[in-house]
Parts: C-alpha cells; structure tokens; sequence
C-alpha cells in the first residue's frame, strides 16, 4: 500500500502474491529481513504473500517502513512494532495443518505448497484458501489486516488462479466495517491493479 505513490500486493479470492501498501510516514526501516533492495520508505507495506521463507525479501520489491518480513500472522512486527498479517484464526492444532514446505500457515490459508523453495520474485509466490469450500465456508476469502496512520492510500493488488477456480475475485477495503469500500469487483486475474482507499481509524482491511 502506497500513500500517494505505489506500492503492491497481490492477491487472489483463492490465491495471492503480493501486496504493497503506499504512503509517507516518518519511521524508521525495518533491519531484519535480508534484501537486495532494503526497503523503500515511500511504501508502509510489501507483502509477499505465501512466501515460502518470510525472513528474505524478494529481489524485485523492497519491504515498506511497517514491515519487517514478508509475511507474517496478524499480530506485532518485532521490529517496526506495528500490527499486520493474514486475520485468520490458528488454532494450536491447526484445522487443515501447515504447509509441509515452509511459509505462514493458518486454520484456513496456506502458502502455496506447490513452491517447493524460496522464491527471487514476489509473483512466484501466493497465498489460497485452504479447504475453505470444501468445508462450507461462504464466500470463501482471504483477509490482510495493517495498523496504519490515517490518510488515503494507494493499495495495489495483483492476481494469479493456477486451479481456474477463482478468475473473477472482488477486492474490499475494511470489510464488514461502516467505512467498507469495494476496491474491485470480478477483477481479471493475471493482472496488476492499483487503487485508492481511505482510512481513519488507524486499521485497514484488505478483503478478497
């Protein structure tokens, strides 16, 4: 998510890749994660999502200011301080269990297992809804959640569907909050997209 700028995610109602949020806060980089790019001060967050080893950072996108890997579970940034991550539920036995390659796993997402190791680019890479029809869940969704200083923003999203079961995903900004906005509906996949939101209430919900 990009404030006034760029940035990216990408994403997917079954898969996603990546997610940057854009905006110009005064705070300090994150240091942890290994990088060729470092990060980039004019983006608050890069998300790889699904990626198979959150500490590295991929080589074609720096991380942002509030994030200090790649992915993580909702929850504090042990660098930046900041809460971000997939809004999921983990269950101390998870429901569906954890992907056997490596990544974040939750009850009901997965990184993408057929990404047998680390990936150079932040495409290469994405996060499903495991189980989630098969099990009930309706609509099925994947939820990112960012605390973030109030403003407008560019989020930035992009597509990918290897099963051919999710081609037109609609994308949301604070899902079942009074501020929910829809950011795309039955998106193109294989794309990327850019749009802006608004927040002032110090969270944004990025739905799809």
């Amino acid at each position: 998510m990009r404030k006034k700028g760029s940035g990216k995610k990408a994403a997917a109602l079954v898969l996603t890749s990546a997610l940057t949020v854009t905006s110009v806060p005064a705070i300090g980089p994150a240091k942890s994660v290994s990088a060729a790019g470092g990060t980039d001060e004019s983006i608050v967050y890069a998300v790889d999502c699904g990626d198979i080893n959150p500490a590295t950072a991929p080589e074609d996108g720096p991380l942002g200011t509030h994030n200090s890997v790649t992915d993580q579970v909702y929850g504090v940034d042990s660098v930046t301080g900041k809460k971000w991550g997939i809004d999921d539920t983990v269950s101390g036995k998870l429901v569906n269990g954890a992907c056997t390659v490596g990544g974040v796993s939750t009850d009901w997402t997965w990184p993408y297992e057929f990404t047998t190791s680390d990936q150079a680019s932040k495409t290469s890479t994405n996060r499903y809804t495991k189980n989630q029809t098969e099990s009930g869940i309706d609509p099925r969704h994947l939820d990112y959640r960012f605390e973030i200083e109030n403003g407008t923003y560019f989020v930035e999203v992009g597509f990918a569907d290897p099963w051919g079961v999710s081609q037109s995903p609609s994308v949301y900004a604070n899902y079942g909050q009074e501020d929910q906005s829809v950011l795309a509906l039955f998106s193109n996949t294989s794309i990327d997209e850019r749009f802006l939101s608004t927040t002032s209430a110090g969270i944004l919900y990025i739905t799809w």
